[in-house]
């Protein structure tokens, strides 16, 4: 494991993006399950290496794609308590099909370093060089939990113009001045993967 890289960051900053813990072993303990596209070949693999650093090993495959989806990477890790323990960080419960829903606590929030952000945002953040701005797609979130991250921006970083938009029923946040600190912060580790470096330039 190398000391500047915190568990419970990348696994927070993998949840709150593309990945989902899903309970297994009999419902004791929760694994992590992600999937990318071919063109993300290379961050698949960049985070599967990334949990081996912390001792989480899972296996993964390729879809080609059949009616209507795409090709895809899928990895679903071991299970592992480490993940078990940041579930109720992590999710909810809510009157929905599913029951359980990701949501934003402050105590996951809290736990969120530089690395966990830049994962969150290789995973669901947008950057529009020509009208200089930044979002992340917080659609899964309500506008209770977008102000969370908001207010978590601001104490953290210094992030004090983060705009919240919505669009029909989800929510999703905007930097506009701002978004050069946030480019700036995700930089360091955006920049080692060739396919994600879009994200910031």
């Amino acid at each position: 494991m190398t000391e500047n890289k915190s568990f419970n960051s990348v696994i927070i900053g993998t949840v709150l993006g593309d990945s989902s813990l899903i309970f297994g072993d009999r419902n004791k303990n929760c694994r992590i399950d992600f999937c990318h596209c071919l063109k993300q070949k290379e961050y698949f693999f960049w985070k599967i290496k990334l949990l081996e650093e912390f001792g989480i090993y899972g296996n993964h495959s390729f879809y080609n794609g059949c009616a209507g989806n795409y090709p895809k990477f899928r990895y679903s890790s071991h299970v592992d308590t480490r993940l078990t323990e940041l579930y109720e960080s992590l999710y909810q419960f809510r009157k929905t099909s599913d029951k359980k829903r990701k949501c934003v606590k402050k105590k996951a929030l809290n736990k969120l370093d530089d690395l966990g952000l830049a994962i969150w945002f290789m995973d669901d953040g947008y950057n529009n060089k020509d009208r200089n701005y930044m979002h992340l797609a917080t659609y899964c979130f309500t506008k209770i939990d977008n102000e969370k991250i908001r207010q978590w921006l601001n104490i953290k970083y210094d992030i004090k113009n983060t705009k919240i938009y919505r669009r029909k029923d989800k929510y999703f946040l905007v930097w506009y001045e701002d978004a050069p600190k946030i480019r700036g912060i995700i930089e360091p580790y955006v920049s080692e993967i060739e396919c994600m470096r879009y994200k910031i330039t």
